[in-house]
């Protein structure tokens, strides 16, 4: 059923609460749990110390006797920081998608990723944790991993009128990528070339950046087991962003 409010898709928020309350709690367990190493390591076996480059035993035990509750307290502290911190960066690598009568809008965190006139979507569909979306040429305007529940996108989606494909439509026409491979220009080779690099570098901003490029030249790209795949379509025709 078509819609004309405006419908978002977040992860639950429980999720979010879990992770701001067990991240530091976890933290503060892992710090106070060092704070008792240097007595777990001076119960080893004598033979463990007798090893070649094994530490003395002596020094675990004055460390562990040194050891009292503000250090207990300190590392305790630290840990529940870090967890904080982790929960943080878990908080601004959510995945959130808006769509109504006249875009959808797509942000990790706080970051708009993509913004695009609803009618320039035609379909939508999940593909191995990527949400990809297809306008009327084929082309990929966004394609991006997301851990949304993909029954709350394919409500969202289609009541807003895009058609929710079970697969790639287009799947059977990618082939892997190899450098210099006959039927795809220069220009796209060298960019598809150094987005490999990007790829092995673990570059995925950069990545994610030159398959744009690649988009702007008429192929679209997909990764497949740390390998490129690609298909020609004909060059997005130029939208009017809303």
């Amino acid at each position: 059923m078509l819609t004309s409010d405006a419908t978002t898709v977040r992860p639950p928020r429980w999720i979010g609460i879990g992770l701001w309350i067990a991240l530091p709690v976890l933290g503060a367990v892992l710090g106070v749990l060092l704070t008792r190493l240097p007595a777990w390591l001076t119960a080893l076996p004598e033979w463990v110390f007798a090893l070649p480059f094994a530490p003395d035993e002596e020094r675990f035990s004055d460390l562990a006797a040194v050891i009292g509750l503000p250090a207990v307290i300190v590392l305790a502290v630290i840990g529940m920081l870090a967890g904080a911190f982790l929960a943080l960066m878990a908080a601004a690598e959510s995945f959130t998608v808006t769509v109504d009568e006249s875009k959808i809008v797509i942000t990790r965190g706080d970051d708009e990723i993509m913004r695009r006139p609803t009618q320039d979507v035609r379909s939508a569909f999940l593909d191995e944790g990527e949400l990809v979306l297809l306008d009327h040429d084929g082309a990929e305007p966004f394609r991006g991993r997301t851990d949304l529940d993909d029954r709350s996108l394919q409500a969202a989606l289609t009541g807003h009128g895009i058609r929710w494909e079970q697969a790639d439509p287009y799947d059977h026409e990618f082939t892997r990528w190899v450098d210099g491979v006959p039927g795809l220009e220069e220009h796209a080779n060298a960019v598809l070339r150094e987005r490999r690099r990007s790829l092995e570098k673990g570059d995925e901003d950069d990545a994610s950046a030159l398959r744009t490029e690649a988009a702007r030249l008429g192929v679209v790209v997909r990764d497949r087991a740390d390998k490129q795949q690609w298909r020609v379509c004909e060059p997005r025709r130029p939208t009017r962003e809303s």
